[in-house]
């Protein structure tokens, strides 16, 4: 604020363009002539906090259909972003954590086609005289 009000200075008593008065204090032309624009729709703003107190388990897609029946011509992505300005997003439940299976006991191999853990290894050993 202060280099906008510098630059309308130097524009006013020495009698130089905005160009050469933002090149003389390094201020950029586009800041400069930036105007700043109002937040229009606080009224749908208010609207949308009323609905999300009285009806607190709604998120901002149930509000944006409550806001089309009562006439608001509004995209859902305003809605959206004027839900989570106002910082009311939904809590969410935390995940339970799954109990593991229980685990059953290991079966000792009877049968010739029956498998273990460890046949693969025992096999190599028979089969190589490793023991």
């Amino acid at each position: 604020m202060a280099k906008r009000k510098t630059v309308d200075w130097l524009q006013a008593h020495y009698d130089i363009s905005e160009c050469w008065g933002c090149r003389v204090i390094r201020f950029c032309r586009a800041t400069q002539r930036y105007i700043v624009k109002r937040d229009e729709k606080i009224p749908l703003r208010m609207c949308i906090i009323d609905i999300a107190q009285a009806r607190v388990r709604y998120g901002y897609k149930r509000i944006h259909v409550l806001l089309l029946r009562e006439g608001w011509k509004v995209n859902h992505t305003a809605v959206y972003r004027k839900y989570r300005q106002e910082g009311l997003n939904l809590l969410y439940r935390s995940k339970r954590k799954r109990i593991s299976q229980a685990r059953l006991p290991e079966v000792d191999v009877i049968g010739i086609n029956q498998c273990s853990r460890y046949g693969f290894y025992v096999r190599c050993a028979i089969q190589w005289k490793m023991f």
